[in-house]
């Protein structure tokens, strides 16, 4: 794990460049959702979805939301798979600009239905989880069942040239074969997010947003980018 800790590190500070673009995306990604007037609200740096709201709104109000939501999707999967690309450019001999004109049609493409899926079965399930009594319990558990077999489809997508069914079916096997990978991510990243945002959330000024800036800027890059080391290292060529 050490090892695949210090590919991480290097990847994110030779392509540092790279990585506050991405992250720039991810924070227009976020504004998007608000902008279309999606219900929401911010807390600790994340967007959530106000389930009270819902029964408000308008077919017009719906179609905006569906469209912001959608845009929302790409952004996040045209950067989570050009990160990836980042990656698998460090072991062959990619041209990262041509490939990410490349991807616009196809990888992310692939990885945007996986996550229009992924969103409206949150959704769906979160709205009937919300009128039982342990819904504090349940959507929790539910959301997290649902995220963590999709860490390594975009790995998938971008190393294999998956399909989106194989890239699903190959991120659950990827978990299966190596839970100390996912288990040592999932750890690593409570560490560093909890201390990152407890240590902004002492700043007076804007906290709630400085934490945003922070996640999208720095932390969901550098995991992206540890996701996709540890995929990669199940390769025997890897060191």
């Amino acid at each position: 794990m050490s090892r695949i800790l210090k590919y991480s590190i290097k990847s994110y500070i030779n392509h540092i460049g790279w990585m506050m673009y991405f992250g720039i995306i991810f924070l227009l990604a976020i504004a998007v959702p608000i902008l279309a007037g999606v219900p929401t609200y911010t807390t600790l740096g994340s967007i959530y979805l106000r389930f009270n709201s819902l029964p408000e709104l308008t077919l017009w109000f719906i179609t905006v939301i569906g469209i912001g939501i959608a845009v929302t999707t790409y952004l996040v999967s045209f950067s989570i798979v050009n990160i990836n690309l980042i990656v698998k450019s460090e072991r062959t001999l990619l041209n990262i600009p041509k490939e990410m004109v490349h991807s616009l049609g196809t990888y992310s493409l692939k990885l945007f239905w996986i996550y229009i899926i992924q969103v409206a079965l949150l959704w769906i399930g979160q709205v009937l989880l919300q009128t039982t009594e342990y819904s504090t319990i349940l959507i929790p558990i539910y959301n997290f069942a649902f995220l963590i077999f999709l860490l390594f489809a975009p790995s998938a997508i971008v190393m294999e040239e998956m399909d989106i069914v194989n890239a699903i079916r190959r991120s659950i096997q990827f978990i299966k074969r190596y839970p100390l990978h996912t288990i040592f991510f999932l750890v690593f990243s409570i560490i560093m997010i909890t201390v990152a945002d407890g240590l902004l959330l002492l700043v007076p000024f804007y906290p709630q947003y400085l934490v945003m800036i922070v996640n999208t800027l720095f932390i969901l890059p550098f995991s992206i980018i540890m996701l996709a080391h540890m995929y990669i290292s199940k390769y025997s060529i890897v060191g």
